[in-house]
């Protein structure tokens, strides 16, 4: 509805952006995931300050943009807590997953035995 001439610019640039009054107050409403959808996540860290006990990721980096590092975002969050839809990023058939020792030093390993070495005795 509102028309956005020279003066609304210009008052857009003078006045205080209150960036971090508006996170703190999503956080206080109960949002605890913040993801800085840009090419260049330079706000990120202002959120972590701005909103305690919050996940905050961006999705690409300048010069690591494309698919894998927004799915390495998105892994970022999911390893966090945050609740991921895999399936558009992996359609049938999906991969398989691996069930991993529950305790730390089971003294099984999990690593593919070196073939190389056993040929050479």
């Amino acid at each position: 509805g509102t028309v956005m001439d020279g003066g609304y610019w210009f008052t857009n640039l003078r006045s205080r952006v209150r960036f971090a009054e508006a996170v703190e107050k999503l956080a206080a409403e109960g949002h605890g995931v913040f993801v800085e959808v840009s090419s260049h996540p330079v706000l990120s860290a202002a959120v972590e300050e701005s909103a305690d006990n919050s996940v905050v990721t961006g999705t690409l980096r300048r010069d690591d943009g494309g698919l894998d590092r927004f799915h390495a975002g998105a892994a970022e969050l999911w390893v966090r807590g945050v609740d991921v839809d895999w399936t558009v990023a992996f359609p049938d058939p999906r991969p398989a997953t691996v069930d991993l020792p529950t305790y730390p030093f089971q003294r099984q390993h999990y690593w593919l035995a070196d073939e190389t070495a056993a040929d050479t005795d």
